[in-house]
């Protein structure tokens, strides 16, 4: 059985392997169940997680979901990590959209001040040229 279990790398793949249990529940019943079987969905989730590209996190929390939701785990821990990644990702958003509005009006304000400046010494040019 361990080798067959090799085989399944996804959570796509549990996804589909789900639809054997209509097919063979006996056989399904005592896959699922078992230890390595549940050892293995452990693994395919860790790997999955160590991959997962940031603007697939939640997409992937919804798979973790579903999958813990087929074979009745408990992927708790899991979950509440790419929470903590979702959060910590979000905040990296935020900051780097609150550093890109903080530099467009630094932009604008120094644009204003050379504006300013040679408003300025065009007044004084002016002043001279009389």
């Amino acid at each position: 059985m361990e080798f067959q279990l090799e085989k399944i790398s996804w959570l796509d793949n549990l996804e589909l392997f789900s639809k054997l249990e209509d097919i063979f529940p006996d056989t399904y019943e005592k896959i699922t169940t078992n230890q390595v079987f549940v050892d293995r969905v452990g693994e395919i989730v860790a790997e999955e997680m160590s991959s997962v590209d940031n603007s697939d996190l939640d997409s992937l929390k919804n798979q973790i979901q579903g999958i813990e939701s087929l074979y009745n785990l408990s992927l708790t821990d899991e979950l509440e990590e790419l929470e903590k990644h979702e959060k910590e990702y979000a905040a990296y958003l935020d900051s780097e959209a609150e550093s890109y509005i903080e530099d467009r009006t630094r932009d604008v304000d120094e644009r204003n001040e050379m504006r300013e400046g040679r408003v300025i010494e065009e007044i004084f040019n002016s002043l001279v040229e009389r």
